[in-house]
């Protein structure tokens, strides 16, 4: 149907993935920078036996009744010492303009503060800001260390910190669940309310982290497993709001990614596996009846979008982001996580594709490729193992680019210079030939409602 296309296609491919830029993105690397500018502090080794070659903060004298631990490290050890040399002090930072500023419980230690700390610092002719705080470093590390063993152990729990720029105990939470019991722990362990930051994000990741895992909040390109079985795999379509309501979340997947095409019946989705734990993300809700007659040839059922609407089960974020798609390292099929960009941001819809557009996919199984559209509004049979289905998808379009079983449901999109998406549709199949198969987004909108895919 489209052979010298797609030997043109084969030539262009071969250029690009080659060729330096969007195609041949690099390995991202995952470091973690401990920013505490000159202040002598000792790194910390990554391994599973405790940290090597730092020595805790030893004995030293208590201030306000508040003795420091002798199990501190790193910076927490440096502050706590600092503390007993400067009553009040809450932390030392550089704020968003560079300046070396510090918190302090008593602002009239300021003239003590700054003949300790200014030797500290690269510049020593440089003028310290004092900020008035709540807290100082001495409260903060011990209810740090005090809520340590239990809140790291909360499923949902990202990180534990004495946040020294914020002069508050900084928790990071990837569940609603999560951010529930850290609350009451804290309230147990009598730490303050008041003293406690409690922020909703992603969990940190390291590069071995795959489409095909749990990742939070959900986002276009995971992985889903729905139904009774463990073996039913898919990927999550692009998230959206219908409009003029962003009260309720809802995930576009495959109407074959449910346990009757063409028919409500309660489907329920997991990211990414049933036997994950707090996996559970939402419930079919719309999956439009395949229909007879008309365009729709004789014998077979017919619609112009493969594709079905599950709701979340959680109103609001962070079990899901809508108008993000998940970014892998690179567009030559990866499937691990990129860990400083890991999504790309919707900001547009796109219409019907053209014959010759680039577009981009991501999807559990062949991970993030790009291709060329081959072929537009093509009305096509579905078969699954060779045996075809009764079902014709009406006006699909065709891009030569790999996928296999597992990518069903992946976003198709196109990318501007600052990589930000806009939205073409979702994969459904593949002719065997090397094209996949999409229904644009259009035809989705048509049969689904009126959703917004944007990012708010």
């Amino acid at each position: 149907m489209h052979s010298k296309l797609v030997t043109s296609v084969r030539s262009f491919m071969s250029y690009v993935l080659n060729s330096e830029g969007l195609m041949n993105t690099a390995m991202a690397r995952c470091s973690l920078v401990i920013l505490v500018a000159a202040i002598s502090i000792e790194a910390c080794n990554d391994q599973t036996t405790g940290p090597a070659n730092v020595k805790p903060a030893g004995a030293v004298a208590p201030v306000n009744g508040v003795a420091p631990s002798a199990s501190l490290f790193g910076s927490d050890a440096k502050f706590a010492q600092i503390a007993t040399q400067i009553p009040g002090f809450g932390g030392l930072f550089y704020d968003s303009t560079g300046t070396p500023t510090a918190y302090l419980v008593d602002m009239t230690s300021a003239q003590t503060a700054q003949s300790v700390l200014l030797p500290l610092l690269a510049d020593a002719k440089r003028a310290i800001v004092f900020r008035h705080g709540t807290y100082n470093f001495l409260e903060l590390s011990n209810w740090k260390e005090a809520l340590s063993p239990k809140v790291l152990a909360i499923p949902g729990v990202v990180f534990l910190d004495a946040d020294e720029a914020r002069n508050r105990v900084r928790i990071g939470v990837a569940t609603l669940d999560a951010e529930s019991k850290v609350t009451q722990l804290a309230a147990l362990l009598g730490v303050p309310k008041e003293a406690l930051i409690i922020e909703t994000m992603s969990p940190a990741s390291i590069s071995t982290i795959t489409v095909r895992d749990l990742n939070t909040p959900r986002a276009g390109g995971f992985q889903i497993n729905w139904g009774t079985s463990a073996q039913y795999l898919c990927t999550i379509g692009p998230n959206a709001y219908f409009a003029g309501d962003t009260t309720k979340a809802y995930g576009v997947v495959n109407s074959h990614c449910t346990n009757v095409q063409g028919q409500i019946d309660g489907t329920n989705y997991y990211q990414p596996l049933q036997s994950t734990p707090f996996s559970f993300i939402g419930t079919e809700m719309a999956d439009p009846i395949y229909w007879v007659g008309g365009q729709c040839p004789s014998g077979q059922r017919c619609r112009t979008s493969d594709a079905a609407l599950f709701k979340y089960a959680v109103a609001n974020p962070p079990i899901y982001q809508v108008g993000y798609i998940a970014r892998t390292t690179s567009s030559d099929g990866s499937i691990f996580m990129n860990t400083s960009t890991p999504r790309f941001k919707i900001t547009k819809t796109g219409n019907w594709p053209w014959t010759g557009l680039l577009v981009f996919k991501v999807g559990r199984t062949t991970g993030w490729t790009v291709g060329l559209v081959t072929s537009t509004c093509v009305d096509t049979p579905q078969y699954e193992n060779g045996r075809p289905t009764g079902i014709t998808m009406l006006c699909s379009d065709y891009v030569f680019s790999p996928s296999n079983p597992g990518d069903s449901g992946s976003p198709v999109f196109t990318l501007d210079s600052s990589n930000n998406a806009t939205l073409e549709g979702i994969l459904w199949g593949n002719d065997g030939n090397g094209d996949f198969i999409m229904s644009p987004v259009q035809n989705i909108k048509n049969e689904l409602g009126n959703l917004v895919f944007n990012a708010p």
